[in-house]
């Protein structure tokens, strides 16, 4: 199997999900990736046509979506949450949505991250 060329620029990719501020396309996951990497060699492509979070076998929420509208949905999967637990987790979930909002990132996305990184001389 042939890799790049020495001292070519290789190339990764991170798929997920990141919370983040949809109205300014903020997204933490790609802040992250500048820090290590630079402007220069990220980029992010947003999966706005894949829904969010599986809930009971299927996605269903739009991407991106307000936190405090797609998280607690994770707590109404039967897969996911037992119906005892249920009312805890969907308050424990808009709690999280809520401190998350508080810090500056009221939203959850599903996405790509691209990164360049040169090798070799």
């Amino acid at each position: 199997m042939a890799g790049p060329a020495p001292g070519g620029p290789a190339h990764a990719s991170l798929l997920g999900l990141t919370l983040g501020d949809a109205s300014a396309e903020r997204w933490e996951i790609v802040e992250a990736a500048i820090r290590i990497f630079g402007p220069e060699r990220v980029g992010w492509t947003l999966l706005a046509d894949e829904k969010l979070i599986r809930v009971s076998g299927r996605r269903e929420q739009d991407n991106p979506a307000p936190a405090s509208v797609a998280l607690p949905r994770i707590a109404e999967c039967r897969l996911y949450v037992a119906d005892a637990e249920r009312d805890a987790a969907v308050a424990g979930y808009r709690a999280l949505a809520s401190r998350m909002a508080a810090k500056g990132s009221p939203d959850i996305a599903y996405g790509v991250v691209d990164i360049t990184i040169n090798r070799g001389g």
